[in-house]
């Protein structure tokens, strides 16, 4: 309890060691740092005060309230004083205790017990077993209300019964500590020169006691007077730093949050103006096969102009979509032709194959064979059967398709959309865009990109255009004759 009492103070470093500790090794969010674990931290801290006050509060003393009032509580007792006054008087064995015979005789009552009130602890200083008795000089001191050195000639020859006194000193500062006087000839010591000294009249030990307790009592309010003041600038100056600290933390952030939010807007300006200028190449591509289709080219670069096509689209999802490059990432652009799916343009350089049955065992052929719609597979799902969606998000089921006719390409993941909004029952004009990839990363997968709308607005667009040219017959025998010269046609 003596250790608890003495280092009490070190409690109040626990709270935020602890808070720091928690919010370091469990990376909590600074939000949670700023408006839970210091608050707590803070509460702990006073909670430590307050109890600390209160076990320590009696009827002339409250701390919390003398911290903030700076001053004691008003003397309200109204009953008689008991008190039990320790008084150490150290003397050479050569004066055989007369001066603290002489104080007893004349402030200790006949009846009064030696144990009660005014309590007389002798200390005679003997020549021989010096350490035996630095021992027992110290034990004779605990708890001591005052200390009163008779110095003598014959005492400065043991000097080391000053230094017990001067250690003990440092330990209890509270208590008054007097020396006798001594002529300047007999003194050889310099211990008793740091303390008041006193005539050797026992008439006047009590009043000269009293005055250097209240003068004690005096430095101490001082002391503490100082230390409050300390306190409570200290105090200030942390709510001073916590504000600043939070103001320039709050300016910095939003200092910081405009940079990002102006590197966004740029950002998302050249992004629109890339995209425009990709939008522009495929509208031009669209216009300049128009006008190759009305009057008829060389088939290379016909060939050229429809995996240009394909070439922006795969530009487009990899800058806008998937927002990173992917050298595995193939676009592909196909139309109808009867049973056949026949490819119309790629980004593929060497494509496995240019056509496809029309029907339910491929995914492209199952995105055909249900028009208007998405047909997806990715490897992950360890299932021959793709996943079947509205363009309009309806999950359609019981489509009957299965992946059972694979290119020898080792396909991980693949979109098809198909699109068709003509009255053809046999859907004969339909258009249809695949994306797929050979990349086995996961952040790869083509399925996972939020792919719906791009994919839609690319393949209905790419229906408008096809669509006159496949019911006046010129795509479809085009692309035919284009195949059969890559020798990839089945």
């Amino acid at each position: 309890m003596k250790h608890v009492k003495e280092y009490f103070h070190w409690l109040f470093v626990i709270a935020p060691l602890m808070s720091t500790i928690i919010a370091i090794f469990w990376g909590v969010d600074e939000k949670i740092i700023e408006f839970i674990i210091i608050p707590a931290a803070v509460l702990f801290n006073f909670l430590i005060i307050w109890l600390k006050s209160y076990f320590d509060a009696n009827a002339e003393q409250s701390l919390i309230r003398s911290f903030l009032t700076n001053d004691l509580l008003p003397t309200n007792l109204g009953k008689p004083l008991e008190f039990q006054a320790k008084i150490v008087i150290i003397e050479d064995e050569t004066s055989h205790g007369s001066f603290i015979k002489s104080v007893d005789k004349l402030f200790k009552g006949k009846n009064e017990p030696a144990t009660h009130n005014l309590i007389l602890v002798p200390f005679s200083c003997e020549t021989s077993n010096v350490d035996a008795q630095r021992a027992r000089l110290s034990k004779s001191l605990e708890g001591a209300n005052a200390v009163v050195v008779i110095r003598t000639k014959e005492l400065e020859e043991k000097s080391w019964a000053y230094e017990v006194v001067q250690t003990w000193a440092y330990a209890r500062s509270d208590v008054p500590i007097l020396f006798t006087e001594l002529d300047k000839d007999s003194r050889k010591s310099l211990i008793p020169d740091n303390y008041f000294s006193i005539p050797a009249d026992t008439k006047s030990l009590p009043w000269r006691l009293v005055q250097r307790a209240n003068e004690r009592g005096l430095v101490w309010r001082n002391v503490a007077s100082f230390n409050r003041l300390i306190a409570t600038n200290f105090i200030i100056l942390l709510i001073m730093s916590f504000s600043i600290g939070h103001y320039l933390i709050s300016h910095q952030q939003k200092e910081d949050e405009n940079i990002i939010r102006s590197q966004q807007q740029e950002t998302s300006r050249l992004a629109q103006s890339l995209n425009h200028s990709l939008h522009n190449q495929q509208e031009g591509y669209y216009d300049l096969l128009g006008e190759i289709y009305q009057g008829g080219s060389n088939n290379a670069v016909i060939q050229k102009l429809h995996d240009g096509i394909a070439q922006r689209t795969k530009e487009q999802f990899e800058n806008f979509i998937m927002k990173s490059k992917d050298d595995k990432f193939v676009v592909s652009y196909w139309v109808r032709d009867e049973n056949k799916l026949r490819q119309f343009g790629t980004t593929d350089k060497d494509p496995n194959r240019t056509d496809w049955d029309f029907d339910k065992t491929t995914v492209i052929g199952c995105a055909f064979s249900n028009t208007n719609h998405f047909a997806i597979w990715d490897a992950e799902s360890n299932s021959n059967e793709p996943e079947v969606i509205s363009l309009n998000g309806v999950k359609l089921q019981n489509h009957g398709c299965h992946f059972w006719d694979r290119p020898s390409q080792d396909i991980r993941s693949i979109v098809c959309a198909s699109y068709n909004s003509s009255s053809d029952s046999q859907n004969k004009s339909t258009a249809g865009i695949c994306i797929f990839t050979e990349n086995p990363e996961r952040e790869k997968n083509v399925s996972k990109y939020d792919y719906s709308e791009f994919l839609k607005e690319k393949t209905k667009k790419f229906y408008e255009f096809a669509f006159p040219y496949i019911e006046n017959n010129k795509i479809v025998p085009l692309v035919k004759k284009l195949s059969e010269k890559t020798g990839k046609s089945k």
